[in-house]
């Protein structure tokens, strides 16, 4: 339950900072807090007595000292989600033109295989033509031969 509430915090911090006026708030609750941390530890360290571990004191200031780069790395992960953002709203319009190039590359190939198969059948259909006219000639020229040489048998 406390990583999900956490993470909630950590969310709602985060949102707070891509809002400028909300900004100085967030900057203001950790200044706030970062004070309190101070007085707490000088407190500890003056009243904390015999049966304190002097490495309290060590690992508070510690605290204090990640606890006060937290909100400028909050800052920079913040600014680092609104350049991702930026990026992919980029890449969005770069793939969208991206396709409508492949789409009208993809109709223009259609386009010219159909030609292409048009041109290919009439091809076909011409040789065929041809085919016919020769085998034709090639029975016309037999019965012209075949003609001429029955006609010089009886001559």
């Amino acid at each position: 339950m406390q990583s999900a509430s956490s993470r909630y915090w950590t969310l709602d911090f985060a949102h707070r900072l891509t809002i400028p006026s909300l900004t100085s708030r967030v900057e203001e609750t950790f200044d706030t807090a970062t004070q309190r941390m101070e007085r707490s530890i000088a407190f500890l360290a003056d009243n904390g007595g015999p049966d304190m571990d002097p490495e309290v004191i060590i690992l508070s200031n510690h605290l204090l000292a990640a606890e006060s780069i937290t909100i400028d790395a909050m800052k920079l992960r913040t600014a680092m989600v609104a350049r991702e953002c930026r990026m992919i709203g980029a890449n969005k319009q770069l793939l969208a033109r991206l396709q409508r190039e492949m789409d009208g590359l993809v109709a223009e190939a259609s386009q010219s295989s159909a030609a292409a198969s048009i041109r290919y059948e009439q091809a076909e259909s011409n040789g065929r033509i041809i085919l016919v006219i020769a085998i034709i000639g090639i029975v016309g020229t037999l019965l012209v031969t075949g003609f001429s040489s029955v006609r010089r048998s009886t001559a």
